[in-house]
Protein backbone atom coordinates (compact mmCIF):
# COMPACT_ATOMS: atom_id res chain seq x y z
CA UNK A 1 0.00 0.00 0.00
CA UNK A 2 1.21 3.46 -0.82
CA UNK A 3 -0.13 6.87 -0.47
CA UNK A 4 1.32 10.36 -0.96
CA UNK A 5 1.03 13.87 -1.69
CA UNK A 6 2.86 16.22 -3.93
CA UNK A 7 3.23 19.98 -3.91
CA UNK A 8 4.77 21.48 -6.73
CA UNK A 9 5.15 25.58 -7.48
CA UNK A 10 6.85 27.13 -10.94
CA UNK A 11 7.56 30.24 -11.80
CA UNK A 12 9.18 31.13 -15.15
CA UNK A 13 9.93 34.60 -16.88
CA UNK A 14 10.90 34.75 -20.46
CA UNK A 15 11.83 38.33 -20.02
CA UNK A 16 9.98 39.43 -23.54
CA UNK A 17 6.02 39.62 -23.07
CA UNK A 18 5.25 37.31 -20.62
CA UNK A 19 5.62 35.41 -17.00
CA UNK A 20 3.89 32.04 -16.06
CA UNK A 21 3.15 30.55 -12.26
CA UNK A 22 2.10 26.88 -11.80
CA UNK A 23 0.73 25.43 -8.75
CA UNK A 24 -0.57 22.10 -8.04
CA UNK A 25 -0.64 19.44 -5.74
CA UNK A 26 -1.67 15.88 -6.18
CA UNK A 27 -2.90 13.05 -4.24
CA UNK A 28 -2.06 9.56 -5.13
CA UNK A 29 -2.51 6.12 -4.07
CA UNK A 30 -1.61 2.45 -4.87
CA UNK A 31 -2.80 -0.82 -3.53
CA UNK A 32 -1.56 -3.92 -4.45
CA UNK A 33 -2.85 -7.47 -3.69
CA UNK A 34 -0.97 -10.57 -5.30
CA UNK A 35 -1.23 -9.92 -9.05
CA UNK A 36 -3.84 -7.37 -8.48
CA UNK A 37 -2.76 -3.52 -8.87
CA UNK A 38 -5.62 -0.19 -8.17
CA UNK A 39 -4.06 3.13 -8.46
CA UNK A 40 -5.74 6.86 -7.86
CA UNK A 41 -4.49 10.09 -8.59
CA UNK A 42 -6.40 13.31 -7.85
CA UNK A 43 -4.55 16.92 -8.70
CA UNK A 44 -5.83 20.65 -8.27
CA UNK A 45 -3.71 23.21 -10.39
CA UNK A 46 -3.54 26.52 -10.83
CA UNK A 47 -2.05 27.99 -14.17
CA UNK A 48 -1.68 31.44 -14.97
CA UNK A 49 -0.20 31.21 -18.41
CA UNK A 50 0.53 35.64 -18.64
CA UNK A 51 1.20 37.04 -15.23
CA UNK A 52 0.77 40.65 -16.79
CA UNK A 53 -2.81 40.33 -17.61
CA UNK A 54 -5.07 40.26 -14.67
CA UNK A 55 -7.85 37.49 -14.14
CA UNK A 56 -5.86 34.90 -16.71
CA UNK A 57 -5.65 32.06 -14.32
CA UNK A 58 -6.98 28.63 -15.05
CA UNK A 59 -7.96 26.22 -12.39
CA UNK A 60 -7.83 22.55 -13.45
CA UNK A 61 -8.86 19.58 -11.61
CA UNK A 62 -7.95 16.28 -12.77
CA UNK A 63 -8.47 12.74 -11.59
CA UNK A 64 -7.41 8.78 -13.11
CA UNK A 65 -8.40 5.60 -11.44
CA UNK A 66 -6.78 2.48 -12.63
CA UNK A 67 -6.34 -1.19 -12.32
CA UNK A 68 -3.88 -3.49 -13.36
CA UNK A 69 -3.31 -7.18 -13.73
CA UNK A 70 -0.10 -9.42 -13.92
CA UNK A 71 -0.96 -12.77 -15.57
CA UNK A 72 2.31 -14.91 -16.22
CA UNK A 73 4.61 -12.48 -18.57
CA UNK A 74 1.74 -10.16 -19.53
CA UNK A 75 -0.04 -7.13 -17.36
CA UNK A 76 -3.50 -5.92 -18.40
CA UNK A 77 -3.94 -2.48 -17.93
CA UNK A 78 -7.44 -0.53 -17.39
CA UNK A 79 -7.37 3.64 -16.91
CA UNK A 80 -10.24 6.15 -16.65
CA UNK A 81 -9.68 9.68 -15.75
CA UNK A 82 -11.41 13.28 -16.19
CA UNK A 83 -10.04 17.06 -16.24
CA UNK A 84 -12.35 19.80 -15.50
CA UNK A 85 -10.76 22.95 -16.90
CA UNK A 86 -12.10 26.19 -15.06
CA UNK A 87 -10.95 29.31 -17.10
CA UNK A 88 -11.79 32.71 -14.48
CA UNK A 89 -14.36 34.41 -16.32
CA UNK A 90 -14.91 31.48 -18.83
CA UNK A 91 -16.87 28.38 -19.22
CA UNK A 92 -15.93 25.09 -17.81
CA UNK A 93 -15.09 22.35 -19.91
CA UNK A 94 -14.70 18.50 -19.29
CA UNK A 95 -12.29 16.12 -20.73
CA UNK A 96 -12.91 12.69 -20.14
CA UNK A 97 -11.25 9.92 -21.19
CA UNK A 98 -10.32 5.34 -20.94
CA UNK A 99 -7.81 3.39 -21.96
CA UNK A 100 -7.00 -0.07 -22.32
CA UNK A 101 -3.77 -2.19 -22.80
CA UNK A 102 -1.33 -5.00 -21.87
CA UNK A 103 2.56 -5.01 -21.36
CA UNK A 104 4.21 -8.31 -22.56
CA UNK A 105 7.49 -8.32 -20.51
CA UNK A 106 9.74 -10.51 -23.00
CA UNK A 107 12.50 -10.29 -20.32
CA UNK A 108 13.11 -7.92 -17.29
CA UNK A 109 14.89 -4.98 -19.49
CA UNK A 110 12.49 -5.77 -22.57
CA UNK A 111 8.86 -4.92 -22.70
CA UNK A 112 6.30 -5.14 -25.93
CA UNK A 113 2.92 -2.64 -24.89
CA UNK A 114 0.00 -1.96 -27.08
CA UNK A 115 -3.07 -0.14 -25.85
CA UNK A 116 -6.35 1.97 -27.10
CA UNK A 117 -7.16 5.26 -25.46
CA UNK A 118 -10.44 7.15 -25.82
CA UNK A 119 -10.63 10.98 -25.00
CA UNK A 120 -13.87 12.99 -25.39
CA UNK A 121 -13.63 16.76 -24.98
CA UNK A 122 -16.71 19.10 -24.46
CA UNK A 123 -14.79 22.26 -25.08
CA UNK A 124 -14.56 21.54 -28.86
CA UNK A 125 -16.95 18.76 -29.09
CA UNK A 126 -14.22 16.26 -30.21
CA UNK A 127 -13.77 12.62 -30.03
CA UNK A 128 -10.08 10.99 -30.21
CA UNK A 129 -9.09 7.36 -30.50
CA UNK A 130 -5.12 6.07 -30.61
CA UNK A 131 -4.24 3.42 -31.08
CA UNK A 132 -0.22 2.62 -29.64
CA UNK A 133 1.97 -0.07 -29.87
CA UNK A 134 5.59 0.18 -28.87
CA UNK A 135 8.80 -1.45 -27.54
CA UNK A 136 11.14 -0.34 -24.15
CA UNK A 137 14.16 -1.34 -23.43
CA UNK A 138 16.14 -0.40 -20.27
CA UNK A 139 19.45 0.18 -19.85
Amino acid sequence: FEIGTVVMENSSDTGVLASTEAESVKYFGKYKIGNHTILAQFEDSEFDPDTTVAGNNVDLETWFVGYQVRAGNNTFVVQAGNQERSPSGGLTTERDYYTVGMIHHLSKKTRLFGGYRNTEDDANNSETDVWSVGLRVLF
